[in-house]
């Protein structure tokens, strides 16, 4: 049984990585889109992708924390600017 550290760390790599992209994604990353509904789709998809996500490194430390966060908002970053340019030359 895992405990509760172990499942708020996973809950938060992973909810890190579904936010930035996210935030970056063509459609539901525009202003167009009510900010409320950009949360509940972050949450929906943080509970969907959860079980899923297996971790790989113990989060000890407080900085090994942050190492880990910042990555996978850097990755989420990467990938949703990647879709937005994609899309951003099918229109030009």
């Amino acid at each position: 049984m895992p405990e509760l550290e172990d499942i708020i760390g996973a809950v938060a790599v992973v909810g890190a990585r579904v936010s930035s992209l996210v935030l970056f994604a063509p459609v539901i990353g525009g202003a167009a889109v009510p900010a409320r509904i950009k949360a509940g789709l972050v949450i929906a998809l943080t509970a969907l992708l959860y079980p899923a996500y297996r971790p790989r490194v113990q989060l000890g430390t407080p900085w090994a924390w942050a190492g880990i966060l910042g990555g996978e908002l850097s990755i989420g970053l990467l990938m949703g600017l990647t879709i937005s340019f994609v899309f951003d030359a099918a229109q030009l």
